[in-house]
């Protein structure tokens, strides 16, 4: 790194005549001339580190008061310039996106040079600036940036390109949304074409959903910078979330005849026409992109999304494979595997959807909505233990503020399949606080107060009002809840309507449904609503097994396998997985599927929660 660098030669020839006329008998007097020969000549790293020899050599022999004050400001002030020549070979190389490997490194011996700077003298700022922005950056230490960018806003006020310089550095350090707006607000009007500052605030904005504020820097943006295509990108996104969808795209047209060998400005496009539902554009997009840049993983994977939701998994996943090849990094690999994780499971392959996201979950063992997707799969896969194990997880990391009814529905009905009633209602009850409104979670709720073996965990009167309930959300049309409102009746001893809606409920799983979901029409699902009906004509109320230990001696019955250690058929030979009982609806990036091994009301995330 060499670059031609001076103090300021009048100041140095300066300060060399005042050394000299004052030098006297000082023994140093000899190494600091060299140092201030030196330093006018300098023109690499090695000459400043030999005018820093040379100063240094030159107090230690010793020097007169004055000189000794003129070897401490060329020492600090060459220790800076040095700093400032690292400093700016890292934050150059980052913006031309060459930057040196060696960068750690070379901010380590930034930050060593800056520090004595500030120790030789506190008051500079600009000393302070650098450090702050030195550790803000990846590995670097928060704290100490913190303290060093209020540091630098103290000491810098009476110079206003400075000051704003500071301000911007201390927002993206301030946890609190307020404290970083207020910074930025601050900086633009001192500098108000300030480019990282309008870059700052408006993605500050952008996080907080307020995108018409977000749109005026963007535009401010533009206007010191018209020719950048990424502005122009964002900016179409913006447009897109203010609902100006001919202006979004006309946006992105200018990114694309700003950089038409870019393939992002395609890749996003195509993201937002697939919102549109305009996927013929979408995959028109993406295709360009790939034709420009044929191993783009942002572009396989989004091409992979949209064939996901299309229903062509095939393709999709082949999509997904060819990221994962061509794309080893962290964070496209992470998307990949969670996506494929989603396609796995919809064409029924648990196995490889587990596999997927159980690796997510070494990435990031703390991440509770993580856990709630495997534990999800566990379930569906009939691995209730394992998905219990994993549901609890995912409570333990989130606040009570942030706990979802959906964990504890989900982890409730894999109690219920296990036959662990008891904690079955536990969650159900917590759900109900959380949502007393799902049909599904009133459905199961109902199902095992009115069907426990256990006599202390029965309750008929409320079975009925929930089972009511849930009927009257679905007016009345899916035989899976009118069966639940049959054992609601049977078990308040009123087996005239346990026999109505028992029937009913065989009449709908018969008839093929009109809207072509056949989830509540397999054999498996008839044949146990029938012998449901049979028992109440025999005026017999339903009643699930009671614990494990039943679970396990009990075998199938005319129905599919039970899942590995799950709840086996029991009471009116119910298949493993109680059809009358639905899972946790899922959100609409939940790894998910079908089976027909499964209850019918497993919910599709492709497809509208049901409420």
């Amino acid at each position: 790194m060499k670059r031609c660098m001076s103090l300021g030669l009048v100041a140095v020839l300066s300060l060399v005549c005042v050394g000299r006329v004052l030098a006297g008998d000082n023994d140093g007097q000899a190494d600091l001339d060299k140092a201030a020969e030196k330093k006018l000549s300098a023109k690499s790293l090695d000459d400043l580190g030999e005018v820093l020899k040379l100063c240094d050599s030159a107090l230690k022999q010793g020097l007169s008061p004055a000189n000794k004050q003129f070897a401490d400001a060329l020492y600090t002030s060459t220790l800076s310039e040095r700093a400032t020549i690292y400093t700016e070979a890292i934050f150059q190389g980052a913006t031309s996106g060459q930057l040196d490997p060696r960068w750690p490194r070379i901010r380590d011996m930034a930050l060593a040079d800056l520090e004595k700077v500030v120790a030789r003298d506190p008051k500079v700022g600009d000393a302070y600036l650098k450090i702050a922005k030195l550790q803000a950056l990846p590995r670097g230490d928060r704290d100490k940036a913190l303290k060093a960018a209020e540091k630098a806003v103290e000491l810098l006020k009476d110079d206003d390109a400075a000051y704003a310089a500071a301000l911007v550095v201390r927002s993206g350090l301030q946890t609190d949304i307020g404290k970083k707006l207020a910074d930025l607000d601050a900086a633009l009007k001192l500098t108000p074409g300030d480019v990282e500052a309008l870059q700052s605030r408006a993605v500050t904005l952008l996080a907080q959903d307020k995108y018409a504020p977000a749109l005026a820097d963007l535009d401010a943006l533009l206007k010191v910078q018209p020719k950048n295509s990424g502005v122009q990108e964002v900016r179409g996104f913006v447009l897109f979330k203010l609902k100006r969808n001919d202006d979004a795209m006309k946006a992105f047209e200018k990114a694309i005849a700003l950089q038409p060998g870019n393939a992002m400005p395609y890749i996003r496009r195509a993201r937002i026409r697939a919102d549109l539902k305009d996927t013929k554009g979408a995959l028109d997009d993406l295709a360009t992109a790939l034709r420009v840049d044929p191993d783009n993983g942002w572009a396989l994977l989004s091409r992979a999304r949209i064939y996901q939701t299309t229903g062509d998994l095939k393709a999709a996943k082949a999509d997904v494979e060819a990221a994962l090849e061509k794309h080893p990094d962290l964070l496209e690999r992470l998307e990949a595997l969670d996506l494929r994780a989603i396609i796995s499971a919809q064409a029924g392959d648990y196995d490889q959807a587990i596999q997927d996201l159980e690796q997510l979950v070494k990435v990031a063992p703390k991440n509770a909505d993580l856990l709630y997707k495997l534990g999800l799969l566990y379930e569906m896969d009939k691995q209730s233990r394992n998905a219990i194990e994993k549901f609890t997880g995912a409570l333990a990391l989130l606040t009570d503020k942030d706990k979802s009814w959906q964990v504890y529905r989900s982890r409730g009905d894999c109690y219920l399949n296990i036959g662990k009633h008891a904690d079955s209602i536990a969650d159900y009850k917590k759900a109900y606080k959380l949502e007393p409104d799902d049909s599904g979670l009133l459905n199961n709720f109902a199902w095992v107060l009115a069907t426990s073996p256990d006599d202390k965990l029965r309750d008929g009167k409320r079975a009925l009002e929930m089972a009511l309930k849930a009927c009257e959300k679905t007016d009345y049309k899916r035989p899976h809840i009118l069966s639940t409102l049959a054992a609601a009746y049977a078990e308040t001893g009123d087996f005239d309507n346990a026999r109505k809606w028992s029937a009913k409920a065989v009449e709908l799983a018969s008839a093929k449904p009109a809207d072509g979901d056949d989830e509540d029409a397999s054999d498996d699902i008839k044949d146990s609503l029938e012998k449901e009906l049979k028992s109440y004509k025999e005026n017999k109320p339903t009643r699930e097994l009671l614990n494990e230990e039943e679970t396990k001696k009990a075998k199938p019955k005319g129905g599919k396998n039970p899942g590995a250690g799950d709840a086996a058929p029991g009471g009116t030979e119910k298949p493993a997985e109680n059809p009358t009982k639905k899972p946790a609806e899922k959100p609409a990036d939940v790894p998910s599927g079908t089976s027909t091994a499964k209850k019918p009301d497993v919910t599709d995330p492709s497809k509208p929660q049901q409420k």
